[in-house]
């Protein structure tokens, strides 16, 4: 294990309607979750604030109180809306924000090739979700993962793992 994944680690597929939540603690997969909005006709601050209620909720429920998560990993975007998510999602008050690195981005692309390069098939476009992290060597039967959202999270968990 690396000294970067000790700990808890949180990565996030950030969006504004469904984001795919994975929690690590020492490189093991602890839970996973979709924050869901209620409706994708909401107005942006309600969707996001709904999914904020939800992520806070998740951490309670899986990470010990007396502990502050201090690495959380997004997807790098460069759209202004799904920046904004991230955020709102640093309003987490189980997110110690003071801490948290602002290089804990990764890339569509880099996860898409660190997929690729670990036997996900298909054009860049079409590497995503559970067929791309199965393919990948993912264990399907000790973690199986159903959302294409969470699975995405989790290949970038890997990717910023590996780098």
């Amino acid at each position: 294990m690396k000294n970067k994944e000790r700990g808890y680690v949180l990565s996030i597929d950030q969006a504004s309607n469904v984001a795919g939540v994975s929690l690590w603690y020492d490189g093991e997969l602890r839970a996973t979750t979709e924050l869901l909005s209620a409706s994708p006709k909401d107005p942006f601050a309600r969707r996001v604030q709904g999914q904020l209620h939800q992520l806070t909720a998740f951490l309670d429920l899986h990470v010990p109180a007396e502990i502050m998560i201090d690495t959380v990993i997004f997807e790098g975007v460069r759209a202004r809306i799904v920046i904004c998510v991230v955020g709102a999602f640093m309003c987490c008050p189980r997110i110690d924000s003071k801490l948290v690195e602002k290089a804990n981005f990764v890339e569509s692309s880099s996860w898409k090739t660190w997929a690729k390069e670990r036997g996900a098939t298909g054009s860049h476009k079409l590497i995503k979700g559970v067929k791309a992290l199965t393919e990948a060597g993912w264990d399907g039967d000790k973690y199986p993962i159903t959302s294409d959202d969470i699975a995405d999270s989790v290949l970038m968990y890997m990717t910023w793992r590996d780098k």
